[in-house]
């Protein structure tokens, strides 16, 4: 018979009652806001398989499970991995405290999406594209442009960029400061920005209705942007312009076009809020086409023999 959730005197909780609790218990552990926020928004979520409010059953719990993340069987490997992480974390903590028998993720078999590595980038061209179909005489065109040029600018996170306010950017500097409280390694970056950038930043910020908060990015109604509404905005510009681009694509594009322009990689370490080294290396990794480009323009062989030299020409010599 499936177990019933209970506390160790006996007494049966609901989902929500261990929500609460783990909510609780991570605030007591200093979590970052925004993390906070993630959690919320996949119990959200997954409160669409289950009804939060009845007696724990585990059976049922696992179903729910099965059908939650089957419904993000086709989603990218880090929109998969989120929701699963975060559920897997607070199903071990459930266990961990006697509320739950098993972990229904661990039971079940259930694997995190293997993301092979490939850096996914956007081509010079096609960022072109990108931006000349958006419509910057309105307020939602002008920040996802914002947005955009801030990505490519600085290889800034989206749930960094989210986080910011009009206060993080220095217009006279031309800097933008990532606080630490919303930086994923949790330190503080502060990172330079171009003029063009600044000046579509300041754009934004005339056009902000001053009765919304001092964040930097909104929705049209005035919250604060998620990356779900940015995947559905740069979904909807993909259309238009017959190509794929998500949000991490464009800081993938940011680092490998800073390293094609000259940037040291200790640099982009720091832009990227690398904690490992290891990690920025990976961008060296070139294209093949890179490679064949910069093998055409930089072969030592290219100072000795002519390019025009033709394979019967150099047959006759070794023959006479």
């Amino acid at each position: 018979m499936p177990r019933k959730g209970k506390t160790k005197n006996g007494n049966t909780l609901s989902l929500k009652d261990l929500i609460d609790l783990f909510i609780d218990f991570k605030q007591a552990e200093g979590l970052r806001e925004r993390t906070l926020q993630d959690y919320f928004y996949t119990f959200k979520e997954f409160s669409k398989y289950i009804d939060f409010h009845k007696q724990i059953d585990e059976h049922a719990l696992k179903l729910a499970v099965i059908e939650f993340l089957k419904s993000k069987a086709n989603k990218q490997p880090a929109t998969y991995n989120r929701p699963y992480s975060n559920l897997h974390t607070f199903f071990e903590w459930c266990k961990r405290n006697s509320f739950l028998s098993e972990n229904p993720i661990k039971v079940l078999g259930l694997k995190k999406k293997r993301d092979e590595g490939k850096l996914r980038h956007v081509e010079e061209n096609t960022i072109k594209k990108l931006l000349s179909v958006i419509d910057v005489k309105t307020y939602a065109g002008l920040r996802d442009y914002a947005l955009i040029l801030l990505t490519l600018d600085t290889g800034i996170r989206p749930k960094e960029a989210f986080a910011l306010t009009f206060e993080d950017i220095d217009f006279e500097r031309l800097t933008v400061t990532i606080r630490k409280e919303y930086s994923k390694t949790n330190k503080e970056r502060i990172l330079p920005l171009s003029p063009q950038t600044a000046q579509t930043l300041k754009a934004l910020l005339e056009v902000t209705p001053k009765d919304w908060n001092n964040r930097v990015f909104h929705t049209v109604e005035g919250n604060e942007m998620t990356i779900n509404r940015w995947e559905k905005r740069l979904s909807e510009y993909s259309k238009k312009i017959g190509c794929k681009i998500t949000p991490y694509q464009l800081r993938h594009t940011f680092a490998i076009m800073f390293l094609r322009n000259g940037g040291n990689v200790f640099a982009l370490q720091y832009e990227m809020g690398h904690q490992d080294i290891s990690t920025t290396k990976r961008y060296l990794q070139l294209t093949q086409q890179d490679i064949r480009q910069q093998h055409t323009l930089a072969s030592p062989v290219n100072n000795f023999v002519k390019r025009t030299t033709k394979v019967k020409r150099l047959i006759s010599l070794i023959k006479s």
